[in-house]
Formats: structure tokens, C-alpha cells, sequence
């Protein structure tokens, strides 16, 4: 037994020794405190960064034995009394700040004495090694540059990189390498050398001055730097940092179509197109392409070839690329497509342009529909036949309409109206019907009805019905139902002026309208067309007063 507690103590003095001989490097090593007055019992442990720090066991001689752990693998392993520390690879430091054996007192007569129960702890600080941290601050002048928005000596990317030692030891033998990829350097170095960064030290910044690119594409392009350092064991640190700029494209072409905004039946629609080269760089064979659809409502007073080719130095531009006039043949609000110029750019990509302000179109007007229907198309001889006449308004503004139609030479009015003269507010419409009987054999052709308009802004004119045959004791011929249900696709017929009315209608002159009259009226030439001025004026004003 005395053997084995000599044996011991011996254990316990070497122990002692061996953990309180500082290396060399331990004296130089920058320990930062990461726990402080940490109490462990017997068999308790505690962890930091990876590191398990265990109370093994205690002796009488207020001694603890510390082991350090990492992984499941014991690195490290020692006695500890006030004072002294155990220290792992100049990584980790336990310190032990107090070993208290903790017995159980009892007091008896006054006498205090100690029993064989004891609860030992110990309270410790851990230290691990400070290591160098270096932040690199990479800022340049602008995120973005758009070359096209620069003067040609200001083309230029300022850039600005500043080390600062962040981390909680010196760094030391620091290289600094800058790559600027397809940046071309006008000013500084790519390569820097440190000797050293203390805790918190910032060291010289470092100034670079590089060529704007000029690309044909919103290009991104890329600034790298990576610094190396070691610390006081000769570890090697890297950090790495990297920003992307923003260089816009050099080239742009801008297409503008110009229309006029709100027009009347009758006046006439303008379009401008004018393209303009806003880069820096000259721009060859531009197709410019603009387009009227078929369906659009309007019609070209003048045909204009709608493609011409072009080429644009920088900062010029072509005015009036297209330049023509449409007259409108419906009102209604019209939307025209954009106009494009095309082009393939030095690098061989096509590119595409559309005008960005394309606007609607407005046109006000009346917008008469007159379709002429029969009940019978084959009878007999000195059989009755019903004609139906019906007008429509279906423009955006009120008129005056006046309805007529024509017998043939080989029909007998029986009864009804031919005609009649009305005020058709925006998608009114007003019908009549008349009889006749076919008192001649043979295909008879019942000639178009027409109406005339007037609308409170002068605006006139005359529109047809399609005409009918009707077959009089005669089978109906194949042509004939061909055209019947050719005709049945429509309703109604086209809004058409005569010369003298279109061209009237265009240049804004008014003109008195032709007054047609049923069957059995007679009106004073001229009255008619004073009365219908009378008659829309005073629809307006009830109108205004809320009684219409």
C-alpha cells in the first residue's frame, strides 16, 4: 500500500511540472478567454468549439485530474491545483482557478470535524488561441455603368479594396492578389505584401483605376481578391472576396410612332415614325418595318412603301422614316401596331426594336348601317311582296338620318313606307316596311336603298343597301342562290360616301345633303334640312336637361 501511494505522488509532481513548462510558442500566443468560472463536479464536463473539457477525479491533496477531448479522442491529460493550467497543442488552455475538496462538516460540542463524505469541484477559465481574420472591403464607384450616359474621359472604373484584421491574433507575411479579369488596369498594382496586421489594425488601402469596357451586351464583369497570411505557428490562413459591376450596352436605337390622338369621320389621321441612334457606336443596315392591318378601320389616303433601310452613326437620327395619312372608316377607338427596326449587331446577333409610345386612336363619328329585306324571293305573278328597310346607327354620335327607296318599273306600291327621316342616337336604329306586287314576269332587280346622314358637326354622307332580285313566275338561279348565301355573311352594307361627299368630308367643308322623302310626301326644298337641324338641337338640349 505505501508503495502504491508513493507511486502516486510521484505521478502527481511530474504531472505538475510537465503541464507548468510554457514552450516558447505558448508565451507568444495571443489566448482569448471563451469561459470564465465554469464549476465542474466530479465527472462533469463542458464543451467549446468542438473541445470537451472533463473533471476525471480528485484527490485529498486538492488536486483535479482535467482531461481535454476531441472527437471521442482524449488529447490531453493532467492535475490541476489553484493556479495551474493544461494546455493542448498552443490550441486550447484550461486554467484551473479554484479545487475545492468540499467535505461534509459536522459539528458536536462545539467541535467541528469532518466526515469521510466529500463533494470536490473545480472552477475554471478556458483560453483558446486567438487566429487572424482578414476583412477585405472591395468597393468600386457605381455598381452599374451605362458607357452611353459618360463623356469619353470619365470612362473609367475606380476601385478601392482596404484590409482590416478582424480576428483575435496577429497575421502575419500577408500577399494580396487582385484579378480584374477583362478589366484592363490604367493605375496601381495587382500585387501587395504586408509584413504583418495586428488585432484590429487596418493597413493601407489600395487605390486601382481600370478601363470602362465597351460591350454590345449588358455585360457583368468581375473584380477577385485573395489575400494569404500566417499566424504565430505558422498556420496558413486565405480569404477571398469578389465583386460584379454592371457595364450596359453601347448601342440603342430608339423608334417613336407618332399618331394623332382623336380625330372625326372624315378628318384625317397622321403617323410619324422616326427612329434615333441614343449609343455610342454606329449602327448599319437598320430595316425599319411598320405595318397597317388589313382589319384596322382606317385606310391609307396615299399608299407609302412601310419598309425602308437605313443606317444611323451615333447620336444621329432620321425624322420621318414613315410619313403618311389614313382616313378613318368606322369610328371607334383604334390600337396600331408597333413599328420595328431589325438589325444584326458586328458580334452577328439580331436584335429587334419596337416604338415604345404607340398610342390609341379615337374617332368620333355617326356610322350608318342600312340593310333592305325581302319576305318572298320567288312568287307568282300579281303576288304581293314585303320590303323591310331598317337603319343603324352604330358610330358613337347622334345624326340625322333620312331613308329612301326606289321602285322598280314592274312592281305596284300597295302599302307602307319607302322611306323616312329620323334622329338615330349612338346604336339606335328605326324600321319600316312597304308592299308591292310583281305584275311582270322574269328575275326583277330591286335596286339599292340609300340613306343620308347629317350630324351636328357637318359631317355627311350617303350609304347603300345591297340590292335584291326577286324571281316573278321564273325558278330562281343557281347564281343566284349562290349570291343569296354569299349575301347572308352580311347583315348590313358598308359605310360608303360618294366622291363629292368623301372628299367634302375630308378637307371639314359642309355641303347640304340630298332630303329623300317617302312615297306621298312633299317638302319645301331646303326645309328639310333646317328642320333636322332644329330637330337635333333640341334633342341635345333635353338631353342636357336630363329629360332624354
Amino acid at each position: 500500500m505505501d508503495k502504491k501511494i508513493v507511486f502516486y505522488i510521484l505521478l502527481t509532481i511530474f504531472i505538475l511540472l510537465s503541464s507548468c513548462m510554457p514552450s516558447l510558442a505558448e508565451e507568444e500566443i495571443e489566448w482569448n478567454q471563451e469561459l470564465e468560472g465554469t464549476i465542474l463536479d466530479w465527472g462533469g464536463s463542458v464543451e467549446i468549439d468542438g473541445y470537451v473539457i472533463r473533471a476525471e477525479d480528485f484527490n485529498e491533496n486538492k488536486l483535479a485530474f482535467v482531461s481535454i477531448s476531441k472527437d471521442g479522442e482524449e488529447l490531453e491529460r493532467g492535475a490541476l491545483s489553484n493556479g495551474y493550467t493544461l494546455v493542448y497543442n498552443d490550441e486550447i488552455k484550461v486554467y484551473a482557478d479554484e479545487v475545492k475538496p468540499n467535505y461534509e462538516v459536522l459539528e458536536k460540542d462545539g467541535v467541528e470535524f469532518k466526515t469521510g463524505k466529500w463533494s470536490p469541484t473545480i472552477r475554471i477559465n478556458v483560453f483558446l488561441r486567438g487566429k487572424p481574420d482578414i476583412d477585405i472591403n472591395l468597393e468600386t464607384g457605381e455598381e452599374s455603368y451605362d458607357p452611353k450616359n459618360l463623356d469619353d474621359w470619365d470612362r473609367n472604373i475606380n476601385a478601392t479594396i482596404i484590409l482590416k484584421n478582424t480576428g483575435k491574433a496577429k497575421a502575419e507575411d500577408l500577399n494580396v492578389i487582385i484579378d480584374t479579369g477583362e478589366l484592363e488596369l490604367l493605375e496601381g498594382k495587382l500585387t501587395h505584401t504586408y509584413y504583418s496586421a495586428e488585432k484590429d489594425e487596418t493597413l493601407k488601402k489600395i487605390d486601382l483605376l481600370m478601363d470602362m469596357p465597351e460591350p454590345l451586351e449588358d455585360t457583368d464583369y468581375y473584380i477577385n481578391v485573395s489575400v494569404t497570411g500566417y499566424d504565430i505557428k505558422g498556420a496558413k490562413f486565405e480569404w477571398n472576396v469578389s465583386k460584379s459591376i454592371e457595364i450596359k450596352k453601347i448601342w440603342d436605337l430608339i423608334v417613336t410612332k407618332s399618331i394623332s390622338e382623336n380625330r372625326y369621320m372624315g378628318e384625317l389621321v397622321y403617323v410619324y415614325v422616326n427612329v434615333r441612334n441614343d449609343g455610342i457606336c454606329s449602327i448599319n443596315g437598320i430595316t425599319i418595318t411598320d405595318f397597317l392591318e388589313n382589319d384596322t378601320g382606317m385606310e391609307m389616303v396615299e399608299e407609302v412603301d412601310l419598309e425602308k433601310s437605313l443606317s444611323l452613326k451615333a447620336g444621329e437620327s432620321a425624322a420621318n422614316v414613315f410619313k403618311y395619312t389614313l382616313l378613318p372608316k368606322k369610328p371607334g377607338t383604334y390600337t396600331f401596331p408597333n413599328a420595328v427596326a431589325a438589325f444584326t449587331l458586328p458580334n452577328g446577333k439580331y436584335e429587334e426594336v419596337e416604338s415604345t409610345n404607340t398610342v390609341e386612336t379615337y374617332i368620333e363619328g355617326p356610322y350608318i348601317v342600312l340593310t333592305k329585306k325581302v319576305d318572298l324571293q320567288q312568287l307568282e305573278v300579281g303576288e304581293k311582296l314585303t320590303v323591310t328597310l331598317t337603319a343603324t346607327n352604330t358610330g358613337n354620335v347622334d345624326a340625322s338620318v333620312t331613308v329612301s327607296d326606289t321602285l322598280p318599273s314592274e312592281a305596284k306600291f300597295i302599302s307602307g313606307e319607302t322611306g323616312f327621316r329620323e334622329i338615330l342616337n349612338e346604336g339606335g336604329s328605326k324600321t319600316v316596311s312597304y308592299m308591292l306586287q310583281m305584275n311582270r314576269k322574269g328575275k326583277i332587280q330591286l335596286p339599292p336603298a340609300k340613306a343620308s346622314f347629317l350630324d351636328l358637326e357637318d359631317y355627311k354622307g350617303e350609304v347603300y343597301s345591297e340590292g335584291q332580285p326577286v324571281y316573278v313566275g321564273v325558278p330562281i338561279e343557281i347564281e343566284a342562290k349562290e349570291e343569296e348565301s354569299g349575301s347572308e355573311e352580311t347583315t348590313g352594307s358598308e359605310q360608303k360616301k360618294d366622291s363629292q361627299s368623301s372628299e367634302t368630308a375630308a378637307s371639314g367643308a359642309s355641303e347640304s345633303s340630298e332630303t329623300n322623302r317617302t312615297e306621298g310626301e312633299d317638302d319645301t326644298p331646303g326645309f328639310g334640312l333646317i328642320l333636322t337641324g332644329l330637330v337635333i338641337s333640341g334633342v341635345v338640349g333635353l338631353r342636357k336637361k336630363g329629360l332624354l
